[in-house]
């Protein structure tokens, strides 16, 4: 069923991002010693599975005819896999584009940051900062009330840039309280 690649690869690969973040938290909370060891190898068994999974999937599409725009959600599937991969260089020249072309479109912006947060180092984080503060700062709510997933993840990792770079750590917990009178939930489980 060659029509259906798109969505059972698409699935596969949220799985597996859902399966290395477990694996993050497992080795957040290993401190030392083999678990810790094992956890990270297995973390990154699975995230470079995911990327020939992507490009599998970007090949599928032009053979089908798939061209310009439309090949937009395949080539973001492959830039997620090169973040869980650890390949964010590749993910932002494939993003750069396309943030230029749809300056406003929220999952463009938090793979940007995405990117630049999973490239690391203090210039990078800063950079990070700035595309999750626009998704705080400009993401609506939906007709529900509710805010996206991607501005969950901004606040998520903006709290975390926070940390990593020392910059108003004693606020963090205070923002922390805020959001969660605005929702307790604060955006659903992954965050």
């Amino acid at each position: 069923f060659p029509d259906d690649a798109e969505i059972v690869i698409a699935d596969v690969l949220t799985l597996l991002e859902q399966r290395i973040n477990t694996i993050r938290r497992q080795i957040h909370d290993e401190l030392v010693g083999r678990n810790k060891a094992a956890l990270e190898a297995r973390s990154r068994n699975l995230a470079n599975a995911a990327a020939p999974l992507a490009q599998i999937l970007i090949d599928w599409a032009h053979r089908r005819g798939v061209a310009g725009d439309d090949l937009i959600p395949f080539d973001l599937i492959r830039v997620k896999a090169w973040i869980l991969a650890g390949k964010p260089d590749d993910a932002r020249r494939a993003l750069q584009p396309l943030v230029q072309k749809y300056p406003d479109d929220p999952v463009l912006v938090n793979l940007m940051g995405e990117a630049l947060f999973t490239a690391g180092g203090e210039s990078n984080m800063i950079d990070a900062a700035g595309q999750f503060d626009r998704l705080i700062e400009g993401v609506p709510q939906d007709e529900s009330g509710r805010y996206p997933p991607e501005y969950w993840n901004a606040w998520m990792r903006r709290l975390q840039i926070m940390e990593k770079l020392g910059q108003e750590t004693q606020e963090i917990g205070l923002t922390v309280r805020q959001l969660e009178m605005f929702n307790p939930a604060l955006g659903g489980e992954p965050y």
